[in-house]
């Protein structure tokens, strides 16, 4: 495949799009807009990597329509690309989001082309997906049809029952049990908890029970559809996956770190490298969503790989302490120069934590950075913990577990729908439809004409599943199948939903302000977790929820796990003791890596007294060390 010239002349306008008024991209960022052919990007946190994605995007939607009536595909974990393109390349969005192209999330292109059209041939009957309490309702009474010592089913029946009998669960009946069942890599779960594997016989029939409901009746949980991709992929003709390459001339993988190793295989499998251009860009220092499961690879560049290895977020004091996070080592030049002070470690006593807050607060004020608009965050590994610091340790106020989404106000839930639709987690989005619409009926003060009295949460769910079973379905496919997904378009599905089961067009109207709030455009929790003092607001949070942002400052906060400290299972990598190559270590060295790269211009670190007096002074030549023991010891 020929690859196209990239004049001067069209990057520089690219710039004055996507960058702010005299910003330039790195040579090494320019390389890759150039690059039209089949590699590997590595590109380190800060390096502007969406922008540059955006940029080839901009180049190709100018030279659209492409040859063949071909198309691009940009995949990621969510749809941040879809949402990049209607902020910052508004004008050309039509052409990149419509036909034949697709931008969004892995699964949901999986379950699209490949998952959905091959569990469709294997059904007798037409496929319907279900919620897990009625899936685990149809799952039982299958299992329980023939109790005969010759039912397919006799040793899965007997084996969860005497599971149900020893343990102590909050379920009403046995069936409760059978909805938290689920399939995991190695075997069957319960929660977390290892039930069987697949070559014991209970393994097997729970397989073939999930199986029968599929095919005979065309019962499905929305979640179920990853765990029968691999089939789904494996069955595919090399004709079928040809096809793939050629509509999808050019191929964007983004945050390839986060995919685990099926997927990176079916992802091989649809996309031929040979026959279209697919471009891999991620950071495998960055990859913390697999957690510690070391059956998942870490993905390693290919030789020869691109590298964007300059950064436009932050200065170069705090690349200076990223780089002994780096598993290669290699140095990151920041763009933007130095600073002139370095990143800040508050080290306090373990039996006083929250006065970190207060030192933060005054760091932040001391460099000027206490303007409106600028963002500060406290994160760490952990929300809550029974013991040892957590999060909510730095802040009596912080809410470990968030609201439950039958008491929040009707903006958030909308929210929370559009970020499971982004991220293709259709079974949540389902889930939480559902709780949102017992909400409105509660705000509305529906009655229950069986009853005379209000609806209650079970009989919304009946109500949903069997009176409106068609055209509550046909809703959640409308939300399902979105291509632009955004506040607007789901709020019309809601609304529409409600019209519909309360066969009035105006109900949704008698909704209070005060559920409504007001104002569609608030942020989403405003006021949670939100710490305010001295004119400066610091919002509390996980590194998982953070990852990808960029913030004015940071503070990462050390937290304990499985007996230690994150903070302290990185002191070798700064020279202070032995490494340790046990995935836990490994983990904890790329949370830390997260965390300490999203500020722009202020990086503090909390760490406790016993972790900083193990370090044997090994940060004090790049951070500046502010002492919290002696005020804590008068």
């Amino acid at each position: 495949m020929a690859e196209w010239v990239i004049t001067d002349h069209e990057i520089e306008a690219s710039e004055k799009l996507l960058l702010q008024e005299g910003s330039h991209f790195a040579d090494d960022a320019r390389e890759v807009i150039r690059c039209w052919h089949s590699t590997d990007v590595a590109a380190c946190p800060g390096s502007g990597k969406t922008t540059v994605l955006l940029a080839k995007l901009k180049l190709l939607a100018d030279r659209m329509p492409l040859k063949n009536g071909a198309g691009i595909c940009v995949l990621s974990h969510t749809n941040v690309a879809v949402d990049e393109i209607k902020a910052r390349l508004s004008a050309c969005a039509d052409r990149l989001l419509g036909y034949p192209n697709f931008i969004g999330t892995i699964q949901s292109f999986v379950d699209r082309f490949v998952t959905m059209q091959y569990l469709r041939g294997q059904c007798k009957t037409g496929l319907q997906f279900v919620s897990t309490e009625e899936y685990g309702r149809y799952l039982y009474n299958l299992v329980w049809h023939d109790r005969s010592r010759y039912s397919p089913y006799n040793s899965l029946r007997y084996f969860i029952r005497n599971k149900y009998q020893k343990g102590s669960f909050p379920y009403a009946n046995e069936e409760g049990y059978y909805q938290n069942i689920t399939i995991g890599k190695d075997g069957i779960y319960h929660g977390n908890s290892k039930l069987a594997g697949f070559g014991s016989n209970s393994g097997k029939q729970f397989l073939q029970a999930k199986w029968d409901l599929l095919i005979n009746k065309g019962i499905l949980l929305y979640n179920d559809t990853y765990a029968y991709a691999n089939d789904a992929i494996e069955a595919l003709s090399e004709d079928y996956t040809d096809l793939f390459s050629k509509r999808f001339k050019y191929v964007f993988i983004d945050e390839y770190q986060d995919c685990d190793d099926g997927q990176r295989a079916a992802l091989s499998k649809l996309f031929d490298e040979r026959k279209c251009c697919v471009i891999r860009i991620g950071d495998s220092d960055q990859a913390i969503f697999n957690g510690q499961n070391d059956s998942v690879s870490d993905w390693i560049p290919q030789t020869g790989c691109m590298t964007v290895a300059s950064s436009c977020r932050y200065s170069q004091e705090i690349a200076d302490v990223l780089v002994p996070l780096r598993k290669s080592g290699d140095k990151i030049v920041s763009s933007v120069g130095t600073c002139g002070y370095r990143p800040v470690i508050i080290v306090f006593d373990k039996n006083n934590p929250e006065c970190v807050v207060e030192e933060y607060v005054h760091q932040i004020i001391s460099r000027g950075l206490n303007e409106p608009g600028k963002k500060h965050y406290a994160i760490g590994f952990r929300r809550e913990a029974s013991s040892g610091l957590a999060v909510g340790s730095y802040w009596n106020r912080f809410e470990a577990t968030r609201n439950s989404r039958t008491e929040a106000k009707y903006w958030p839930v909308i929210d929370d729908i559009c970020k499971e639709l982004k991220r293709g987690k259709l079974y949540r989005a389902e889930s939480i439809t559902e709780q949102l619409v017992y909400r409105i009926f509660r705000e509305l003060e529906v009655i229950n004409p069986d009853t005379e009295k209000p609806f209650s949460h079970s009989a919304v769910y009946a109500l949903l599943k069997n009176e409106f079973r068609d055209s509550y379905s046909d809703y959640i496919y409308q939300m399902c199948v979105l291509e632009n997904v955004s506040r607007e378009t789901v709020d019309g599905i809601i609304k529409s939903l409600i019209a519909t089961l309360l066969n009035n067009e105006e109900a949704f109207g008698n909704l209070s302000d005060r559920f409504l709030d007001c104002n569609p455009q608030a942020e989403n929790g405003k006021g949670k977790n939100l710490y305010s003092g001295q004119g400066v607001e610091i919002r509390f949070d996980t590194i998982h929820a953070v990852k990808g942002q960029t913030h004015s400052s940071t503070l990462y906060l050390e937290t304990m796990y499985k007996n230690g400290s994150d903070l302290a299972r990185i002191l070798p990598l700064y020279g202070a003791g032995r490494k340790n190559t046990s995935p836990i270590y490994d983990y904890s060295r790329k949370l830390a890596y997260v965390a300490m790269s999203r500020p722009r211009h202020l990086l503090c670190v909390a760490m406790q007294s016993e972790t900083y007096e193990k370090s044997n002074g090994v940060f004090d030549a790049n951070w500046e060390i502010v002492d919290l023991r002696k005020e804590t010891e008068v």
